[in-house]
């Protein structure tokens, strides 16, 4: 419980930036960087890929001191019917956020049809909105590149559409992804959620003059990022490591040493939130957890992306 409220106290410096720009969100809303399936304490948030097979919905219920917040987790799914009936029908427990996921989790040769899907779905979405008094969460679509976020026919759903989140952000990418956030805040105002998650970042003779430039760029459209995510199992993964249960991502000092530096150059700006915690079931996971997050917390993260129900 005590590690729940101080996800929660630390998160609320998100929302306050939602709130500012007159998002639509409870007061009470939580949202917790994403994963391609993750949950928060106040609410859930889902996320969900274009191509893959639907999965059932599972139900949990979490208590806080004397208030009880139920929260739902949807694995991906591709039955976006469904997906909008849910929405229209408030299937589930309010508030919470959805996300569909362009990138990794869609196969390069199911790119178009992925497009078209999410075209259709949101179209649905938007036309329950015009007449429905359902809880619209906010959406948000992880794309794969520059080119595909100016690609996408986002104009249509302004009005449910609340922003996008951008993979393997990077040096090597940040301008062109700057171009588009640019290019479509000539005519639409989106929040925006880079991931650092680059294996560019690894040489230590060059990371932290790149991140510094990226930060001098980044603060150009600062008013338009949200959230700066940061991949810590990508990381593990491109060094060849993982840690276990009973350690934490501090332990990987390669790994460790790159997070801090992102902390270090965006941390005072922006609000950077902690990697992903693999584990979520098996021995002494919860117990690794919870010393994780209080390295995060000391370390000078704000929230913890969850990406399995138990997590919360």
């Amino acid at each position: 419980t005590r590690f729940v409220f101080l996800i929660i106290a630390a998160l609320e410096r998100i929302f306050n930036r939602c709130m500012e720009h007159s998002l639509r969100i409870h007061k009470n809303f939580t949202f917790v960087s994403m994963a391609r399936v993750f949950s928060s304490p106040a609410g859930s948030a889902i996320i969900a890929p274009i191509s893959a097979r639907p999965k059932p919905a599972a139900d949990l219920k979490v208590k806080e001191d004397e208030h009880e917040k139920q929260v739902d987790w949807i694995c991906p799914a591709n039955a976006h019917g469904s997906i909008v009936g849910a929405i229209v029908e408030q299937r589930f427990p309010t508030p919470y956020s959805l996300a569909f996921c362009l990138e990794d989790t869609v196969r390069e040769d199911a790119v178009a049809d992925a497009e078209r899907m999410l075209r259709g779905t949101l179209s649905r979405i938007a036309s329950a909105a015009e007449g429905g008094s359902f809880f619209l969460p906010p959406i948000f679509v992880r794309v794969r590149s520059p080119e595909q976020l100016l690609r996408l026919e986002y104009a249509p759903f302004s009005s449910i559409l609340r922003g996008f989140i951008l993979p393997k952000f990077f040096l090597e990418n940040c301008g062109a992804y700057l171009a588009a956030i640019r290019s479509i805040g000539r005519t639409e105002e989106y929040f925006y959620m880079p991931v650092f998650e680059s294996a560019a970042m690894i040489p230590p003779q060059t990371r932290r003059e790149a991140l510094t430039e990226v930060r001098a760029q980044l603060d150009t459209v600062s008013g338009s990022i949200l959230n700066i995510r940061v991949g810590g199992n990508d990381l593990s993964h491109a060094f060849g490591l993982r840690r276990p249960a009973n350690r934490t991502i501090y332990d990987l000092r390669p790994v460790a040493d790159i997070l801090i530096d992102i902390v270090a150059a965006f941390g005072t700006q922006y609000v950077v939130s902690g990697p992903v915690w693999e584990y979520y079931s098996g021995e002494g996971w919860e117990e690794g957890l919870r010393r994780e997050m209080e390295l995060d917390l000391l370390n000078g993260f704000t929230g913890k992306t969850v990406i399995h129900p138990n997590q919360i």
